[in-house]
C-alpha cells in the first residue's frame, strides 16, 4: 500500500508557501515522502523569537533565509529536489506555478490566504490551506474557485495569539495528509469543508461553509 501510494508522489511538484512554523514542518514532511519537487517561497529570515515554534530555527541559522535553509535541509534529506525562492510570492512569480501540482499556505496572515485562494483560480492549481492561532488550527483544500476562506474570513477576525512547538507540527501534519490524499485521490476534504483543530482539548471537527 504504502510503496504504491509513494510511487504516485515521487512524480509530483509541490509549491510551499512559507518556511516559518508551519512551512518547516510541511517541508520535512513532504520531502521524506519523496515529493519529485518542492518550491520553497518566504523573504524572511529566522530571528531568535522563532525557536520556540519553528522546526528549521536554530542558533546556525539566525539572520539566515527560510525558505534558503529549508531547501538546503532537503536536499540533505537527499529524496527530492528543492528550490528556494527568498522573496514573498507575488504577481512576478506566476509563470513559476506551471507544472506544479499543488501549492501548500504555510503563510501568517489573512490577506495572504485571500491572495492565495485568487491565485487558485488564476492558476487552476489546488490550494492545501492551513493556519494556526494559539492552541487551534484549521485545514481546508482550496480548489480553484471555491471561497472557501473568503467565506472563512468574512466576519470578525480573531486577533493572532502566540502559539508552542507542537501546533504547527500538528496542524502541519494534517495539512500534508489531505495533500496526499489530494494527490492520490484518495478522498480529500470536499469543496468548502474546513479541518477545525482543538488542540487543548485534543479534538477535531469538520465543518461545511
Amino acid at each position: 500500500m504504502f510503496s504504491e501510494l509513494l510511487d504516485k508522489l515521487h512524480s509530483k511538484k509541490v509549491v510551499v508557501i512559507g518556511a516559518g512554523g508551519l512551512g518547516g514542518n510541511i517541508v520535512n514532511l513532504i520531502s521524506r515522502l519523496g515529493i519529485g519537487k518542492i518550491l520553497i517561497f518566504d523573504g524572511d529570515v529566522f530571528d531568535s523569537s522563532n525557536i520556540n515554534r519553528q522546526l528549521y530555527c536554530n542558533q546556525l541559522t539566525l539572520g539566515k533565509n527560510k525558505a534558503e535553509v529549508a531547501a538546503e535541509e532537503t536536499r540533505k534529506i537527499g529524496i527530492s529536489d528543492a528550490e528556494a525562492i527568498p522573496d514573498f510570492f507575488q504577481e512576478k512569480y506566476f509563470p513559476l506555478l506551471k507544472g506544479y501540482d499543488c501549492i501548500i499556505d504555510a503563510t501568517d496572515n489573512v490577506n495572504a490566504r485571500l491572495y492565495l485562494e485568487q491565485v487558485a483560480i488564476r492558476s487552476g492549481i489546488t490550494v492545501i490551506h492551513g493556519a494556526i492561532n494559539a492552541y487551534f488550527g484549521q485545514i481546508a483544500v482550496v480548489r480553484p474557485g471555491d471561497k472557501t476562506l473568503s467565506k472563512l474570513y468574512s466576519g470578525k477576525i480573531e486577533p493572532t495569539r502566540e502559539t508552542i512547538s507542537y501546533i504547527p507540527a500538528t496542524v502541519a501534519a494534517l495539512q500534508v495528509c489531505q495533500m496526499v490524499k489530494f494527490l492520490s485521490n484518495a478522498g480529500a476534504l470536499e469543496r468548502e469543508e474546513v479541518l477545525l483543530v482543538d488542540m487543548f482539548s485534543c479534538q477535531t471537527r469538520t465543518i461545511k461553509l
